[in-house]
């Protein structure tokens, strides 16, 4: 009977949906309702840029940023509604159009009820090629978005392919869904990959975007030189001290890798040299331009002249993540990394262009997530109650405690974004009280606000677009962490002893950029109403006129903007 009526209740939500999207199409205000579907659309979702950052390089850009920037629509409050934002839970988010206690995606690895740890897209059932012992797909993700609504909507006359292109595995699969196909630059190989669930092997195109992208053969030196010069005021938001709380300790700008050398020396018996050398290359903003080509590459095969093709293309990068946790996000490396992105964004651009015309292509620019300054860093400007915890010392200070009180021995297995897992058989007899327990010595520390039991969390009423709904929205069921809590502003609880994270509720982690641009159609917009990452999805559904995703929210609305009469 519940399952009948949760059934009668997803129905009722999409027929409202359904309803919904009639409504705009019948709106003869819309802009979109004479205007046949884009030709292409490309979604690019810039790992760790937040809203602020954006603010940050904004004066100084003059390309790709600067033109969307100009020329689409700007949505200025957009917000990843999530409490521990990162980047398998945004990439999923954007794609589903919903959250993670709908889609699953909490985290980028959880601990199961066992105390397993999962990575969100491992799957040993699906070898993925040209590396051994591992295997990667979407089931994980619980249920279907617009990449795979894309798909099935395609016909015989009309074929519709989706595509996401990545620097990680995790944000590719994120946004291919089950039905779209995801490729992912792997640094412990150096070539582009993908997984035996979405390819039997990989396309020829993609055999040759790996050969002409060979760093052996074709690159000596990989350098890191500057956009500008670094006295240039584009780099005034540099905070320069921050560099003695930075992983390396010292800057990238202005160094090089003499990658062959090393490569060189690459055999069975040292493979790691390899992967020291595509580990540098992805840390720069070289790897973008690797991204973006094997993109137009893409392009060029499934969108061939006069076809009646069409695709969504996600065009995920992740470099900025990669060296902002090490930097952190006022370092040179970060501010310098989007400089040289406005300049390959718009030789991207106009790479398409001799592709497909302007006005048969909708753009699409966001983030998954922020970052906030490094604990230290805000510290050092004077944020005195800025702190970084050690995770390891949390998780003694649990487990001493409960050893004490209840005598059970290594009680708190780990802690994941702010998910305390326990292993579930040595509590079970006393889990309440040890529960208790936890959650009292977390609500002494003053580098955390607020903590909760799964159940608690659950239950708690909250008001809609509060902090306390966002930790709503990425509790799962036996994926969630017996215990969840909420640190402190400008307060991190982390494995590293330098270098910053995100993973907070907090706007620096949860403003995002979010910017629509389609020639004649979608442009020249300021929007300052406060919109959330879930209605893209469902946007893109009505613009490319295919079924939404699977959770459609009867209170979801279009992102606005979109109508002519506004």
């Amino acid at each position: 009977m519940q399952m009948f009526l949760k059934k009668i209740n997803h129905v009722l939500i999409q027929s409202a949906f359904l309803c919904r999207c009639l409504f705009f199409l019948l709106d003869t205000g819309h802009a979109f309702a004479q205007t046949k579907p884009a030709k292409l659309t490309v979604v690019m979702v810039i790992d760790q840029f937040g809203y602020r950052s954006l603010q940050r390089v904004k004066p100084y850009v003059t390309k790709g940023l600067k033109f969307l920037l100009d020329h689409g629509v700007v949505y200025h409050k957009a917000i990843m509604p999530h409490g521990l934002p990162t980047t398998a839970p945004g990439h999923t988010t954007l794609q589903t159009g919903t959250t993670p206690s709908n889609h699953g995606i909490i985290a980028n690895t959880w601990r199961l009820q066992n105390t397993k740890e999962v990575a969100v897209d491992d799957d040993q059932k699906y070898p993925t090629f040209l590396k051994n012992n591992e295997g990667r797909s979407p089931h994980n993700i619980m249920v279907k978005g617009i990449s795979d609504s894309f798909v099935r909507s395609s016909t015989s006359q009309s074929p519709k392919y989706t595509f996401s292109i990545s620097g990680k595995s995790r944000s590719a699969i994120c946004t291919a869904g089950f039905l779209g196909k995801p490729i992912w630059f792997d640094k412990d190989i150096g070539s582009f990959t993908s997984s035996s669930y979405y390819f039997k092997k990989l396309p020829a195109w993609l055999e040759k975007v790996n050969k002409k992208q060979d760093l052996y053969h074709n690159s000596n030196v990989i350098s890191w030189q500057p956009a500008f010069s670094l006295q240039d005021p584009a780099y005034s938001a540099v905070f320069t001290k921050g560099y003695a709380f930075s992983a390396p300790g010292a800057s990238f700008i202005n160094t090089q890798f003499h990658a062959k050398e090393i490569i060189k020396k690459t055999h069975a018996s040292n493979p790691k040299n390899k992967e020291k050398a595509y580990g540098y290359l992805e840390l720069t903003p070289h790897i973008n331009d690797y991204i973006f080509d094997c993109a137009t590459a893409c392009i060029k095969e499934y969108l061939p002249p006069k076809s009646k093709n069409s695709m969504l293309l996600w065009v995920c990068i992740s470099s900025i993540d990669k060296v902002g946790h090490l930097m952190g996000p006022d370092s040179y490396e970060v501010i310098d990394s989007l400089y040289h992105l406005d300049r390959q964004i718009e030789h991207f651009m106009r790479k398409i262009e001799k592709i497909v015309k302007k006005e048969d292509t909708l753009f699409v620019l966001t983030a998954d997530h922020g970052m906030a300054e490094i604990p230290e860093v805000a510290h050092q400007k004077g944020v005195l109650h800025a702190k970084r915890q050690q995770k390891q010392e949390l998780i003694k200070e649990l487990n001493d405690t409960i050893k004490k009180q209840h005598g059970i021995i290594d009680a708190c297995v780990d802690i994941q974004a702010a998910n305390v897992y326990f292993n579930q058989q040595k509590i079970q007899q006393k889990k309440a009280a040890v529960l208790q327990t936890a959650k009292k010595i977390l609500q002494t520390k003053e580098f955390i606000k607020n903590v909760w039991t799964y159940y608690e969390l659950a239950m708690l009423p909250v008001q809609e677009d509060s902090i306390e709904s966002f930790f709503k929205n990425q509790l799962f069921a036996n994926r969630s962490g017996d215990i969840i809590y909420q640190v402190a502003p400008n307060c991190l609880v982390d494995d590293h002893v330098k270098g910053g994270s995100h993973e907070t509720p907090y706007h620096d982690d949860v403003h995002i950029p979010l910017l629509l641009y389609q020639k004649g159609a979608v442009e020249q917009k300021q929007i300052t109403q406060n919109v959330f990452a879930t209605q893209l999805a469902h946007t893109l559904s009505y613009l490319l006129q295919v079924s939404g995703p699977d959770i459609g929210i009867a209170t979801e609305q279009l992102l606005p903007g979109l109508q002519g009469d506004e």
